[in-house]
């Protein structure tokens, strides 16, 4: 179809969908169409328009905290007229006024889950070894590669069908669906980078330097950096659902927050037991949870503390955190690979009981 042919209003609940002499095949029915049969070539052409709102409804974490979709929708009147063209065949409809409908509804969707969440995720080390467990599938590394600066971070597709790495001097490495959008690999740059977040539609991402520097690549759009804003190294960087703002770390537990990411805390600068090493995002954007390097978690806003690993013995530090896509439970992992889940999070293994070339670094789960 073409590019112009949908337009909208959401404001308005008003839309249409329209195209003019349009080639297509007619399969005469579904059930033959769907076994890819004989069909004929015809041309169609349609006006379908949306308008007069008459309800609207909303969903979201209140009425769907399953699947992790949502919207805005409003139920209207609508009217078509179209008109379809083949060899020996030709047929108008009456005019769009004449017409009336049973049900019509408009709206915009965000995306989610068609089952509960928590299907697997990716452990990377610092060469770009990847380690899938779960449904998460591997598609490639850098663990035989000779990287110039090491790995310090990844990222997940929405899709879950691919991730991005990336090194401690900007490099980025885009495996299965992600695509490149940059990097700042051959840029001299003021500190190292030490994490990255993608946007919601898998295409940019943004990466955060330890002194708050923030590059922001493809459809990630820059909303300020955190240079000076903290007394202590960078740590982490979670984006926004909406992909209209960031949340930055800091080692000390600070958070700053830019774009249409609201802050949620702490208020005052957090004495931790120690460093800060990754923060995670709820569905809604109303909250996140903060990981310790000893195993501790923090949670803010509409974040649901679901447990932690500080009480534990750790033969490694905790390195990193990512949540479920419910935003009900999320997992921490160590510098051997060791995973701890918590809440609807499911452990599906860890590299705990393997030698690793190099150590952990990153969780990230689509």
């Amino acid at each position: 179809m073409p590019s112009d042919a949908l337009s909208s209003d959401l404001s308005a609940a008003s839309g249409s969908f329209s195209v003019r002499n349009f080639s297509t095949a007619d399969y005469h029915d579904i059930v033959n169409s769907g076994n890819n049969g004989a069909s004929v070539p015809s041309t169609v052409s349609f006006d379908l328009r949306w308008q007069g709102p008459t309800a609207r409804v909303g969903v979201d974490e209140r009425n769907n905290s399953n699947q992790g979709w949502g919207g805005s929708f409003a139920r209207t009147g609508a009217t078509i007229e179209w008109s379809a063209q083949q060899a020996g065949f030709n047929f108008v409809s009456d005019a769009a006024f004449t017409s009336s409908s049973a049900f019509a509804m408009i709206g915009a969707e965000r995306n989610g889950r068609f089952f509960d969440a928590g299907r697997g995720y990716r452990l990377v080390g610092s060469d770009g070894g990847i380690f899938a467990f779960g449904s998460s599938p591997f598609k490639g590394s850098t663990g035989d590669l000779r990287l110039s600066k090491p790995v310090v971070g990844s990222a997940s597709t929405p899709t879950g069908q691919g991730y991005w790495l990336v090194a401690s001097d900007g490099g980025v490495f885009s495996f299965g669906d992600a695509t490149f959008q940059g990097s700042t690999g051959g840029i001299r740059l003021n500190s190292p980078i030490v994490a990255m977040a993608p946007t919601p539609t898998g295409q940019g991402y943004w990466l955060v330097a330890s002194d708050g520097g923030i590059f922001a690549f493809g459809d990630a759009g820059f909303f300020g950096s955190a240079v000076g804003s903290f007394s202590a190294p960078v740590a982490g960087i979670a984006a926004s659902p909406k992909g209209n703002g960031y949340w930055v770390l800091s080692s000390d537990g600070s958070v700053a927050a830019f774009g249409d990411a609201p802050f949620l805390g702490p208020t005052a600068r957090p004495h931790l037991s120690a460093p800060a090493v990754g923060i995670a995002s709820t569905p809604t954007g109303q909250g996140y949870w903060v990981a310790g390097s000893d195993g501790g978690v923090f949670a803010f806003g509409d974040a649901a503390f679901k447990g932690s690993a500080g009480g534990l013995k750790l033969t490694s530090r905790v390195v990193g955190i990512d949540a479920t896509p419910t935003g009900q439970g999320y997992w921490l992992v160590a510098g051997d690979g060791g995973v701890f889940a918590f809440g609807d999070a499911r452990f599906f293994g860890s590299t705990g009981g393997l030698r690793l070339n190099k150590p952990v670094v990153a969780v990230s789960a689509p």
